[in-house]
């Protein structure tokens, strides 16, 4: 965490406006690959991460568990890479979010 709190310190020195993406994790299939006890412990950091940052004044994108489990193209791990239907998925969080920074700029290409 101390590489993300630098990267906060240096937002602030410079007047950034700073906004943090979880990426989307396959939860579900975290579930079927380890203990329930990993999915509670990825949570969790996740929930201690958004805490820590607000707190700070940095927005942070939560799309942890954004993604559906048929949208991942990895079917031996959790990770990230997941079709188009779950990359428009995030991308939409992510404007919304960066809606709140650029209100004027922001367009809704959706409709």
């Amino acid at each position: 965490m101390l590489e993300f709190s630098g990267i906060v310190l240096l937002a602030k020195k410079n007047h950034w406006d700073l906004v943090f993406n979880l990426l989307g994790e396959n939860i579900q299939r975290a579930a079927e690959l380890t203990d329930k006890e990993v999915v509670y412990l990825i949570k969790q950091n996740r929930d201690l991460l958004v805490k820590r940052y607000n707190k700070n004044g940095v927005i942070v994108v939560d799309n942890l568990e954004t993604v559906n489990n048929d949208q991942y193209l990895d079917v031996n791990w959790t990770s990230e890479h997941y079709g188009e239907i779950g990359r428009n998925a995030v991308a939409k969080i992510v404007a919304d979010s960066l809606r709140k920074i650029y209100p004027k700029e922001y367009v809704d290409i959706s409709k």
